[in-house]
Order: structure tokens, then sequence, then C-alpha cells
């Protein structure tokens, strides 16, 4: 990506529309996936791919142009199109790009982008994994998939204060592996993941796999007060699908968040942050989509909620300083938490579960599609799980049949036991944590 040709091109094509008040993020991602099913390895993209957007304030309006091509002439255009709206101007002046410090991009990466064999030789090892693990452990492989996806962004950031763009670069890796439509285990990272992680991801997956199913009758267990271990996957659902709507400070003035400066949400020492400066998380950043530096923040603090994320929009309007947490969506931005990062708890995770005489290890859901926005209650459908009988997994749950009623808030309530192990999701790292809900 030619930097200093794009940043002219751009001003350019701003001062020959007579905006003066501006800013632009301009970016060049580069993809590289794989697909392995039943040991045929198929490449799925290799491609490149160019993004462009602009906000502008002209005569107290404001306007936004997303182009996909760096051509000189199509910003020209895009931009006097984009000056035809008619929407009012809330923030009249854009600050100056200031990033804040954070490790985003791995050279390693980007090697393997650049040498596609080397990138195959990788997940073919997840497959002749998959294959000698099933055949030792007498798994029967109805379906085997390994998706191996490697991205490199490259991207200048500017407003109308900066007399030069922002650099920036950034990587990221996932392994994700399938086995007969019913586990799911996978590993993402900004930074390549060891060469271990292509067999123990197939490994952990394939543990899974167990040939019995059972129904909460089928152990008889108490549907009042069933014990469930939400896996750090069902907790980034709760968190990330439910809860963190409630965390914007555009939710709270629009009348949508229930959450309250001071509110207990739980009786245990739970404390969650959100933090886009932890060094290659996928959900980390230099600075928000409007230049705001990215900053660590405690959201709930021992049980207590602290504070609401919020855009340079939302802060303006409750007298606030901008936390760092626009993100932008098309043409519009909104306030959204980054990476969520919870404190690990007391107890040991092989303790957690030998405890549990009956009951489910919840690992993710079909639930969090029927949820209501407003006030985050809906029902956890557990479709991936493993169900427990006297401190051991004993079988799959039954389709459908272990349905519990939860809070995208009010779950914290719910909370035994966190676990001291987590687990790196790519946007959030969270513990293993153990509630008892009443199951539908």
């Amino acid at each position: 990506m030619n930097t200093e040709e794009l940043a002219k091109n751009v001003i350019s094509a701003l001062s020959s529309n007579g905006v003066t008040e501006w800013r632009y993020k301009a970016a060049e991602h580069t993809t590289l996936k794989f697909k392995a099913k039943n040991r045929e390895i198929t490449p799925l993209l290799s491609d490149k791919a160019e993004s462009l957007v602009i906000d502008m304030v002209k005569g107290g309006k404001k306007a936004s142009a997303a182009v996909s091509s760096f051509d000189a002439q199509v910003m020209k255009s895009a931009v006097k199109k984009a000056l035809e709206s008619d929407s009012e101007a809330s923030v009249r002046e854009f600050p100056q790009v200031v990033p804040a410090k954070v490790e985003l991009w791995d050279s390693e990466i980007k090697a393997l982008i650049e040498d596609p064999a080397r990138a195959k030789q990788l997940i073919q090892t997840a497959v002749d994994t998959i294959e000698t693990e099933a055949k030792y452990k007498g798994v029967e492989l109805e379906t085997a998939e390994a998706y191996l996806t490697l991205k490199y962004s490259e991207s200048i950031f500017q407003s109308s204060k900066n007399a030069e763009p922002l650099p920036g670069a950034r990587t990221s890796v996932s392994l994700a592996v399938g086995i007969n439509d019913e586990q799911l285990e996978y590993e993402e990272s900004g930074k390549m993941l060891s060469p271990d992680a292509f067999s123990r991801v197939p490994t952990e997956c394939l543990a899974r796999v167990l040939k019995d199913k059972k129904s909460p009758e089928d152990i008889g267990i108490d549907r009042k007060n069933a014990v469930i271990i939400l896996a750090p996957d069902a907790v980034a659902e709760l968190l990330e699908g439910i809860a963190s709507n409630h965390f914007s400070l555009l939710t709270k003035q629009q009348g949508l968040s229930k959450l309250e400066r001071g509110m207990t949400l739980s009786e245990l020492p739970i404390t969650l942050h959100d933090n886009p400066l932890e060094d290659y998380m996928t959900g980390s950043y230099r600075c928000d989509d409007e230049g705001i530096p990215g900053r660590k923040k405690t959201l709930i603090e021992n049980g207590v909620f602290k504070m609401f994320v919020n855009d340079l929009d939302t802060a303006q309007k409750a007298n606030q300083e901008p936390t760092g947490n626009a993100a932008r969506t098309g043409n519009s931005i909104r306030p959204v938490p980054s990476n969520l990062i919870m404190e690990p708890g007391q107890t040991p995770l092989e303790e957690m579960l030998s405890s549990v005489d009956k009951g489910i290890l919840a690992i993710r859901s079909m639930g969090t599609h029927s949820a209501d926005d407003v006030t985050g209650n809906f029902n956890f459908n557990v479709n991936e799980g493993l169900v427990i009988e006297n401190g051991k997994y004993t079988a799959q749950p039954s389709p459908g049949s272990w349905v519990f009623k939860t809070n995208g808030i009010d779950f914290m309530k719910q909370i035994i036991e966190v676990s001291r192990e987590r687990k790196n999701l790519g946007t959030a790292l969270l513990p293993w944590i153990k509630i008892r809900a009443e199951l539908g």
C-alpha cells in the first residue's frame, strides 16, 4: 500500500469538495484460508481487499463516505455524494488521532500468508492428528473438518488535526476443528499459534466426542436447581452477546440498559475489565475508530458495576471523557466493549468439575439468538457440552433437552464458583463459571 500517495489522494478529494474538518481510515486486507474435510484440503480464499472510510463535517452537517477502492476519482465522487447528507453534526471537530502502545502484528503470520504451501502443511498436521487420535480412541468419524485462517492488514489513520497519517498493521490466525457436526474447538490470536496447537486443538475436540447422549431425566437431575458449569465460550456468549449491550452508554441513553453505576451484580468478587491494550488479542487496538487512544477500564469491580463505555457523541452528551470504545459498522459508529477480561477465581477447574454430582458443562448454545435485548432474558439451549455424573463426563447432551433460563446481566447472581484457569478466546479472556439455574 502506497501510504503517501493514498493520503495525498484522500486529502485532495476532501479539499476539492471544500471540506476542512475530516478524518479517514484506509486499510488493505490480505486473507489466506484453507479448509480440510475428511483429509481433503482445499484453499477457500486467497484475497486482497481495500477499504476506506471518510468522516466529514461541513456547514454543521456530518457525512461519511465508504469505498472499496483507492482510486482518486472514486474518492472524489464518494465525498461529493456523501456531502448531500442532511444529518446534523453533534461532534463538530475531530480530535487528533493518538495511538496507545500495544502489539498487534506478528511477522510469522505475514510470512505464512506469502507461503501458502507452508500454511497448508500446518492444517495437514491437524488433519493427521484427527485421524490418528480417532483410531486410538475408537471414535467413528462421520465428518471431520478443520479451518485455518490467516489475516494481515496494513492501514493508515489521519484526522485534519494530524500533520501526517498514522501507519498501522495487524495480523490474526485462527484454527477451528469440528467433529461429526457436534463438537467444535478453536484457537485464535494476533500472534502465530504454537506448533503444538495444530495437534492439541484436534485432540481436545475429539476428547468431547462421546457415544452416549443423555437428557436431564436420564440422570435424575433437579430441574429447579440444576448445577451448570459454563465454559469460557458460553461465558463469552453471555457477556459479548447480551451483557455488552448494557455496558454501552448509547444503550443507556436510549433507555435500553437497566444497569446503574454502583449496582451490585454479584455477591462474589467478580471483576471484569475492558482492555484493548492486551498484546496480540484480536479485539485489541491502539486507538478506536474515532482516533481516541485505547485504555484499560474496569466495568465491574468486586461484583459492583462501575462504568459504561462511550464514544465521542455519547461522551459529549453525558459531559464525560471518551473511553476509546467507538466501533464502526458501515457508516455508523457506536460504543462497544473491546476485549473482555475477567479476573480468575479461586477454584481449580478439576476441583470444580469433580464436585458436580449431576450436571452439565455448557460449552455453546443456540439461545442468544432469541434474547430480549432490553431485559437480557433468554433461554440458553445447550447444543454443545458434556453431561457430568459423579464428577466425570459421561455423555453428550441430548439435542434440545438441556435448556436453562438465565439473563445476560442477572446470571452473575447465579454464580457459585469461578475457576483459577482462563481461556483466551481472541476477544475475551474468561474463566469457567459454576452456576445454579432452572432448566426449562
